[in-house]
C-alpha cells in the first residue's frame, strides 16, 4: 500500500513538473527518495526561529494539548471521572490561539484517550496467580 501510494505521488510529482526556476528535477527525486526511506515518526518538527507570532501560537497550542492531558492523566491516576471537553481550558485558549485550533487541540486529545480506554479494554486479563509467577521468575537472587 505504501509503496504503491509512493508510485502514485511518484507520477503526480513527476507528470506535472514544477517550473526549473522554482524547483529543480534533483530536488523532486531527492524528495522522492527520502519519503521512500522514511519511517514513520511520533511527531512533527517545525523550525520558527524567526517567527515570535508562530512561536508563541505553537507554544500555545503544545501547552493547551499537555494541560488537557495533565488533567486526564491525574483523574486516571486518582479514579475520577473528568470531561471529555474541559470548556474551562477551552475558554483559557481560545482567545490566545482561535476557538477551531482549541477544539481540534482537544479533540485530538480525545482520540489519544479513547484509543488508550479501547487498548486497555481489549487487553487479555491476566490472574494474580499468573502475575506472581512472572515476577517470581523475573526476580534474581545473589
Amino acid at each position: 500500500m505504501l509503496v504503491k501510494s509512493l508510485s502514485t505521488f511518484e507520477e503526480q510529482v513527476l507528470s506535472n513538473p514544477v517550473p526549473p526556476s522554482l524547483v529543480s528535477k534533483d530536488a523532486i527525486e531527492k524528495y522522492i527518495e527520502t519519503q521512500k526511506l522514511s519511517e514513520m515518526e511520533r511527531a512533527n518538527t517545525f523550525i520558527v526561529e524567526d517567527h515570535p507570532t508562530l512561536w508563541m501560537l505553537a507554544d500555545n497550542c503544545a501547552t493547551l494539548y499537555n494541560e488537557v492531558n495533565f488533567e486526564r492523566r491525574q483523574a486516571y491516576i486518582r479514579y475520577k471521572r473528568f470531561k471529555w471537553y474541559p470548556k474551562h481550558l477551552y475558554e483559557k485558549y481560545a482567545p490566545l490561539i482561535g476557538s477551531a485550533t482549541a477544539q481540534q487541540i482537544i479533540n485530538k486529545n480525545n482520540e489519544a484517550w479513547k484509543s488508550f480506554y479501547r487498548a486497555r479494554n481489549n487487553r487479555p486479563m491476566i490472574t494474580l496467580e499468573a502475575r506472581i509467577s512472572r515476577l517470581q521468575s523475573r526476580r534474581v537472587l545473589t
